[in-house]
């Protein structure tokens, strides 16, 4: 169920999923987590390996807890700077069933601003995320999308996701 503004209940229909289920035609090759180091991408990657999923997971720095839950991580990523990228397109040779791009960076205080207070520090901090969340995200997309598993499309329907 979901509401509408007034906060009245309504269906939106089509198939309600939630990370914990799966689908009987699983697609094969690996669930991989751009920016699985921390937050949403962190749990993300404990609920997809507490389910049995095999996951790849991103981050830029070292980060135990990620090998501690059996994921297989790939250190030095970068999603800005495409020679980073090089051991995560080897990681994924094998497949890729679901490319979830969590890396991302907010840091312009300036979205509350009223467009003629704006100053060249918010336009820059805008420019820095937009790097980061458009480009880099384009660029992770473009790299891996010709290692997606052959069944991938048919079995999840989705198999880019922005976070």
């Amino acid at each position: 169920m979901s509401c509408d503004y007034s906060g009245t209940s309504f269906s939106m229909g089509g198939p309600k999923h939630t990370v914990a289920e799966k689908t009987s035609d699983k697609p094969q090759g690996a669930m991989v987590v751009i920016g699985g180091n921390r937050g949403i991408g962190l749990d993300l990657v404990k609920q997809l390996k507490s389910r049995g999923d095999e996951v790849i997971a991103t981050t830029r720095k070292p980060e135990p807890k990620l090998t501690e839950l059996g994921a297989t991580v790939v250190e030095g990523i970068d999603i800005c700077n495409a020679e980073s990228l090089t051991s995560l397109a080897t990681a994924c040779e094998k497949g890729v069933a679901v490319l979830v791009v969590n890396a991302g960076l907010l840091e312009a205080g300036s979205d509350t601003k009223k467009l003629p207070d704006m100053t060249e520090a918010d336009l820059e901090a805008f420019t820095r995320e937009w790097h980061v969340n458009c480009l880099g995200a384009l660029r992770v997309v473009s790299l891996l999308s010709k290692h997606l598993a052959e069944n991938a499309c048919r079995a999840s329907g989705n198999n880019f996701v922005f976070v």
